[in-house]
């Protein structure tokens, strides 16, 4: 199994040679449903069969083609492991399958490449951010979209305030033997070494802190500062302020996941910390979206579908609005550069939309996918071109 991101989404599109076979179905996370899925996916796969057959292939071609995709049909350690949707990727020599956090509308698609709207909502518009979580003891980066979240490294940062506060003793006295001065001893005697006590006041507790926080700073800005990605802190109430002071990653949330992030699950983090963002990546799709109306008079912006696939196949869309509730089936001639519709779906059609998403993605475009009643200007397709034609 891989997990699905926007690389190996891409990977996966760029991996499609010969018949290309996707298939998407709903699953159950508990073990009892599992029976229902297999002959789902059984079903799903006999479905396959009969669209390649269609196509022209020898039963005994299409058979070989999805073997490895009916291997799992009986294994049962493969279907008491699923989440809520399940996305198989088939073609000559490769097989790829996505457990998915939601479930997803069965559909079967045979084409010469693969089909991949189903997947847009959980990864195109569904944009990373950093969650921080901090505490006195604990300090960890983690990496999130809205579905997935992976721990990452800081490298030169301190594992914990004692590691930090040591390092600033260590500093200290290695000034003192250059010559340097060393600093006055605290109200209790101490230096760095006693930073850590219990029995200091309340500003060199602050103190104590701030030092902390600049150390993590410093190591996070190496890190990450050459993004835009949101940065969301997970710490308990009295901290927040104080790395606020010490920060200086210009995109810090303004808000933050309070509470000991020692004792929180990373998914209940991200479900959290993703409340936070979520209304930004909204306001980047609203911002395009009025973008799109700005231009739609004009012949930098489409809505046509036989325009915005030709477009698409010439890399020449920037920004693409498609609903994935919605498919609109028909052919592409590339060298006549003719598109056509079909009202009745044929063996061997492809859903258009879905054409023009994956060629906007292998040429790096944006792509919004969402319901059809959301995409701007009322149409089944919107598209922002890279230059006006």
């Amino acid at each position: 199994m891989n997990e699905l991101t926007q690389d190996e989404l891409k990977a996966t599109i760029e991996d499609g040679r010969g018949w290309c076979v996707s298939l998407f179905m709903p699953t159950h996370r508990n073990g009892l449903d599992n029976q229902e899925d297999r002959i789902r996916y059984k079903n799903l796969l006999r479905e396959a069969e009969q669209r390649l057959a269609a196509a022209g292939l020898r039963a005994p071609e299409a058979r070989r083609l999805l073997e490895p995709a009916l291997d799992h049909a009986d294994d049962g350690l493969f279907w008491e492991h699923q989440l809520g949707g399940l996305a198989v990727f088939i073609s000559e020599g490769s097989f790829r399958h996505f457990l998915l956090p939601v479930a997803l509308e069965e559909l079967v698609v045979v084409n010469d490449r693969f089909h991949i709207k189903p997947l847009f909502p959980l990864l195109y518009g569904d944009s990373e951010f950093y969650i921080l979580a901090l505490s006195k003891n604990m300090v960890k980066l983690f990496k999130a979209s809205r579905f997935h979240i992976e721990e990452d490294e800081i490298p030169g940062a301190p594992k914990n305030m004692r590691e930090a506060l040591v390092h600033d003793d260590y500093d200290v006295n290695y000034r003192f033997q250059q010559g340097g001065a060393v600093p006055p001893p605290t109200s209790k005697g101490g230096r760095a070494a006693q930073y850590y006590s219990q029995g200091v006041g309340n500003e060199e507790v602050k103190d104590q802190l701030l030092r902390y926080f600049h150390r993590i700073d410093e190591a996070l800005h190496e890190r990450i500062s050459s993004d835009d990605d949101p940065l969301v802190v997970a710490a308990v109430d009295y901290l927040l302020p104080i790395y606020r002071e010490a920060n200086t990653y210009p995109y810090l949330a303004d808000e933050a996941v309070p509470g000991n992030p020692e004792l929180a699950d990373p998914d209940e983090l991200r479900e959290r910390a993703w409340e936070i963002v979520a209304p930004r990546f909204d306001a980047d799709r609203r911002e395009a979206a009025d973008r799109y109306n700005d231009l739609s008079a004009t012949n930098k912006a489409s809505s046509r579908v036989e325009e915005v696939v030709l477009a698409a196949l010439e890399g020449r869309v920037e920004t693409l609005f498609v609903p994935t509730d919605v498919e609109v089936w028909g052919s592409v001639d590339r060298e006549q550069r003719r598109v056509e519709l079909h009202q009745v779906r044929q063996p061997v059609d492809q859903d258009l939309l879905d054409l023009a998403a994956t060629e906007t993605i292998l040429h790096s475009g944006s792509v919004y996918g969402s319901k059809a009643v959301e995409v701007p200007g009322g149409g089944v397709i919107a598209a922002i071109y890279r230059y006006a034609v």
